[in-house]
């Protein structure tokens, strides 16, 4: 399918922009994580310095003569707003180039198949169109290449935002805790387990 639809380059493209759009979803929420923290140790360190004059009866602090070891952090908010605000608008034009680059190439892979059938529909003997009704080479020009379409699109696209969104949320949680990855090895392989269930049941029914 990717093979009809694009080259090398467009291959690499497209997976390029789909890494890129998942590293800044991901940063953005590390950022804001980190912007947070910075922003509770700055209050706590106000918090135990106001304790700490409190204690020694003191109310101006800014005329007192006296000081504490407490070190309140400094926190840049224009910087990090401005950092946050860079990444969330580095994720829009990543997801939107994604879906555009992805649904061209969608386009392009519909419309590479259908020529190619056309092509190979004229070109066969007659001894084809003896064992194969006009209607079932129909349904295929009809039905096949319009779930081609419709619906492989959307879900192939789907597929690959869903799989980048687990391997990056496996990441980060596993960077913050590596116990994290013990449960998901057999996870996976229950996972793998059930889609091989799954698909021979539906084929059934």
């Amino acid at each position: 399918y990717f093979k009809a639809g694009t080259g090398l380059f467009k291959f690499i493209l497209l997976v390029f922009v789909n890494v890129a759009a998942q590293v800044f979803y991901v940063g953005s929420d590390w950022w804001l994580s980190r912007w947070s923290n910075l922003e509770e140790e700055k209050y706590a360190a106000m918090e135990q310095q106001k304790q700490y004059f409190a204690d020694l009866n003191i109310t101006d602090f800014s005329n007192s003569n006296f000081s504490s070891n407490i070190t309140i952090p400094y926190v840049d908010s224009k910087y990090n707003i401005f950092v946050f605000t860079g990444i969330i608008l580095a994720v829009f034009l990543f997801g939107l180039a994604r879906a555009l680059l992805f649904f061209k190439i969608a386009v392009d892979a519909s419309q590479q198949l259908h020529n190619r059938m056309f092509t190979r529909i004229l070109r066969s003997p007659i001894s084809f169109f003896d064992t194969n009704p006009v209607g079932r080479i129909l349904n295929r020009f009809s039905k096949d290449i319009g779930h081609m379409d419709d619906l492989l699109p959307v879900t192939f696209f789907d597929f690959i935002q869903c799989f980048l969104l687990i391997i990056g949320i496996v990441l980060v949680a596993g960077i913050v805790n590596w116990f994290v990855f013990i449960p998901t090895i057999p996870l996976a392989i229950l996972f793998v387990l059930v889609r091989k269930y799954y698909l021979k049941t539906s084929r059934s029914i």
